[in-house]
């Protein structure tokens, strides 16, 4: 997280014209899934609460989680190891289809998703 933190420091002070966006944050999850470790679990989740509360603050759209977003956090809770991580998937997925269900976007679970 911290190149990112990094990235968005040197766009704020308008020395890059490149910020952090889902596709950043998508690509940390999936560098984070690797690790393979039960701490990974509460990383992934506040990576997605991080963007879920920059969109939402800010206005900042380039930041909302989309279904990959959720698809990555729910891939790296399957692959961490942690005792919980079934419950905690479970419970990002039935988030997923309230979203989609309430017009959130594209939030949407699909075969990827279930998958993991």
């Amino acid at each position: 997280m911290a190149w990112i933190h990094r990235m968005q420091a040197s766009f704020d002070a308008g020395n890059s014209t490149v910020s952090p966006n889902k596709f950043t944050y998508n690509a940390y999850l999936e560098a984070l899934a690797k690790a393979r470790r039960p701490s990974i679990c509460d990383q992934a989740e506040r990576v997605l609460e991080t963007m879920e509360e920059q969109a939402r603050r800010a206005q900042q759209h380039h930041l909302k989680p989309d279904v990959l977003t959720f698809t990555n956090v729910i891939h790296c809770l399957a692959v961490s190891g942690a005792e919980d991580a079934s419950e905690r998937a479970y419970k990002i997925l039935l988030r997923m289809e309230d979203l989609h269900s309430s017009g959130y976007g594209d939030v949407r679970p699909n075969a990827y998703t279930y998958n993991w």
